[in-house]
């Protein structure tokens, strides 16, 4: 799948996006929910508590993790999610919010539609179909909370309708 991603986003090899990691655990740190001025993408962290987004990977599994904005995408003519990550059997859309609880509804549907054109544009380069799809909303919180599946039933739909796709709201994802 490396390759395939390479050749459909050659972004993807030219800006280095695209990183193997077979850590028991690691995160996810995205520069711009901080500051939202910076055009720097996400990168891995290993310091528990350092990122916006954790990785446990309990199997030593290797873990692709790819910077989309900023890295595979670097212009502004669409939305896009922050990153993916993806093994042998899932292949996960995240967009991490650090907002206020009062924010929350409105980066949710903007997490929703960056996710949603994000899968858009690499299911017409890429086949998936051999991978779960997972799209992921992840809230930064004072607490960790692993990925559960959305409460809002429109959205959970849409995503299973158009991209065979399960839709979720959290920031901890476990492969196993």
């Amino acid at each position: 799948m490396k390759e395939i991603l390479k050749q459909a986003f050659p972004n993807c090899a030219t800006n280095d996006c695209l990183k193997a990691e077979n850590a028991l655990y690691f995160e996810v740190f995205d520069p711009s929910s901080e500051d939202d001025t910076l055009k720097t993408p996400c990168y891995l962290v290993y310091e528990s508590g350092k990122g916006h987004f954790q990785v446990k990977n309990n199997a030593g599994k290797m873990i692709h993790f790819a910077a989309v904005d900023n890295c595979i995408f670097t212009d502004n003519t669409h939305k896009k999610c922050d990153f993916m990550l993806f093994d042998d059997k899932v292949f996960c859309f995240a967009d991490i919010k650090n907002v206020k609880t009062s924010q929350r509804k409105h980066a949710k549907k903007d997490a929703k539609e960056q996710i949603e054109t994000t899968i858009a544009l690499f299911l017409s380069k890429i086949d998936l179909s051999n991978y779960e799809i997972k799209a992921v909303i992840a809230l930064t919180f004072q607490q960790t909370y692993p990925i559960a599946k959305v409460s809002t039933q429109d959205a959970k739909i849409r995503f299973e309708d158009k991209f065979k796709a399960m839709l979720y709201e959290g920031n901890r994802i476990d492969f196993e």
